[in-house]
């Protein structure tokens, strides 16, 4: 693991919440469990993090974060955060993303062959 002040991860393109869980039944109540596609993509961002050497920033953090959609259809920046949050904090990136305490987000063009976001995670408040 190499833990720096500030670094740059790109993901595949995260799913939308609406997608990212699904209901189930569970005798006479229901719940929400991961989806298969949300537990896939928890799956990329950690054969990613892994690639890269296991890259984390400890402590309160600022994210700047560039999604570049894969067609022009009406979405909420919103909706797309909580997949690759989720996805960053399981493969040890940040320790939690109730740390995230800043975040800028930019929609950027389509792209419709290589779908991401691109990342920048920046340690804030001092030294971990």
């Amino acid at each position: 693991m190499t833990t720096a002040a500030r670094i740059e991860i790109t993901l595949p393109w995260p799913p939308s919440v609406n997608g990212y869980y699904r209901a189930i039944v569970r005798g006479k109540h229901a719940t929400q469990i991961l989806s298969a596609k949300g537990r896939a993509y928890k799956q990329a961002v950690l054969e990613i993090v892994i690639a890269d050497g296991n890259p984390s920033v400890l402590g309160t953090v600022k994210v700047t974060e560039r999604f570049y959609p894969p067609d022009l259809k009406k979405r909420d920046i919103d909706n797309h955060r909580k997949a690759y949050r989720d996805g960053i904090e399981n493969a040890g990136v940040i320790e939690n993303d109730c740390l995230i305490k800043e975040d800028h987000g930019y929609w950027c063009e389509v792209d419709r062959k290589n779908p991401r976001v691109e990342l920048v995670i920046e340690r804030i408040g001092g030294a971990a």
